[in-house]
């Protein structure tokens, strides 16, 4: 199986990346919120936005973790002055303020290793030797990809291994692994088969594993999404497929078929390609939430994003939106690039515009949908927001904010430096009376 990177918005980037914006006239690096929004020049663009604690955000890429206080500024008593250098491929942020920084290693040559960081951002020494631990996937050649932490703060981490690995395409002779580790990193054994659970071999699911292969689960796993009763659901790094686990490491041969759903196609053919990140509700129902090309057979592609509801079995629920799926454009291209849990049982998602179609010039956005899919009227323009900032943008995702509000995170390039950095906007779900 190929190891792929993880690509959250591999079409939105793809689609916008290569613009080239202009300048917007912002607050000071240092500066608080003004108006909600604030830019942070020369903080890096993010592969993931993760919420730590109630107001802070930890903004990600695979070689710095930064965090931005609930006021917008960056926290400078983190790491080094705000921003901890470390190669990773994910973080999550446990109850106690602690941070896990998952590593993902280089097949053949260093092992995926965790280290928990104090809420400063400095190595925590209770923690295994001088505050990490080798993450024990398995054979000769291994790879992290994804982390999550359980609220009792065990921890769950994604994986590929194997016992060959071939040099010039990267592909690992093995199968996708999960491990789950107890608090002090240890395996625990109340999990899977010794805390592993192998979709290549004998043993939970390992006969199911020419069917994991056939149906998506040959490349590697890039988002791991607590569900209610403390199993997992493992969502692949192309988006589109899902893998449903108990919490005793067990694959859940009723969700999907055999234990995977794959989100079907919408009218006309087209093909949702998730962001990664499903939004797991309490009723146990998962959101998907993506884009796609409504004009899949045109010249020119047309970008739309779409939602649909899988019900706890991995089947469409065709009660939401219109027979399974809430659909939303503009008069040019709409992307999505991340969703969040919104206030009673709906979804926000982060959205980048480009109008006219094709044209050079992006905005960061937002939409917050119902319960059933519809747009929120209580939620900016008719439960659509456009913000002022524009330019060469790209979403980076967004976090649940205090007192029903969302931060949304992205990033504009620049011909010039003081004008590229991180774009941060926050608003109210509901507007003010």
């Amino acid at each position: 199986m190929k190891l792929k990177r993880r690509g959250s918005r591999r079409l939105a980037t793809a689609a916008v990346g290569l613009c080239v914006g202009a300048a917007l006239a912002a607050p000071a690096a240092n500066a608080a919120y003004v108006n909600g929004r604030t830019f942070l020049s020369g903080v890096p663009a993010s592969e993931r936005v993760v919420r730590d604690g109630e107001s802070k955000t930890l903004l990600v890429n695979e070689r710095e973790i930064t965090r931005i206080t609930g006021s917008g500024t960056v926290d400078t008593t983190f790491g080094d002055e705000g921003t901890v250098h470390t190669r990773n491929v994910g973080v999550a942020v446990l109850a106690t303020g602690k941070i896990l920084v998952l590593h993902p290693g280089v097949p053949g040559s260093t092992e995926p290793s965790l280290t928990q960081l104090r809420a400063n951002g400095t190595p925590d020494p209770t923690f295994g030797t001088a505050g990490s631990i080798v993450v024990p996937l398995g054979k000769r050649f291994n790879t992290a990809t994804a982390i999550t932490a359980m609220p009792g703060g065990r921890i769950i981490v994604a994986g590929q291994t194997g016992e060959a690995l071939d040099q010039r395409s990267g592909v690992i002779k093995g199968a996708d692994v999960i491990v789950r580790l107890r608090p002090n990193g240890e395996l625990d054994p109340s999990f899977g088969t010794g805390g592993r659970l192998n979709f290549g071999e004998a043993g939970p699911g390992g006969y199911y594993a020419y069917y994991y292969a056939y149906y998506g689960l040959s490349i590697a796993i890039g988002n791991l999404t607590l569900t209610p009763e403390g199993g997992i659901i493992a969502q692949t790094e192309e988006g589109n497929a899902f893998l449903r686990i108990g919490r005793a490491g067990r694959v859940d041969g009723t969700f999907g078929q055999k234990g995977i759903a794959k989100v079907p196609k919408l009218g006309g053919g087209a093909e949702l390609q998730p962001v990664l990140g499903p939004v797991m509700l309490p009723t146990g129902n998962l959101i998907v939430v993506g884009t796609y090309d409504a004009a899949p057979n045109a010249k020119a592609s047309r970008y739309r994003v779409a939602s649909t509801r899988l019900t706890g079995k991995g089947k469409i629920d065709r009660n939401y939106g219109e027979n399974g799926f809430a659909e939303f454009g503009n008069e040019g291209d709409l992307f999505a690039t991340g969703a969040i849990l919104g206030r009673e049982g709906g979804v926000a998602i982060e959205t980048i515009a480009r109008v006219p179609r094709g044209a050079n010039l992006t905005k960061l956005g937002a939409l917050s949908l119902k319960k059933g899919g519809a747009l929120d009227p209580a939620f900016a323009d008719g439960g659509r927001l456009t913000t002022e900032f524009n330019g060469a943008i790209q979403g980076d995702g967004l976090v649940a904010q205090p007192e029903g509000r969302v931060l949304l995170v992205g990033y504009r390039s620049a011909a010039k430096a003081a004008n590229e950095g991180t774009l941060l906007a926050r608003v109210p779900l509901v507007a003010k009376p």
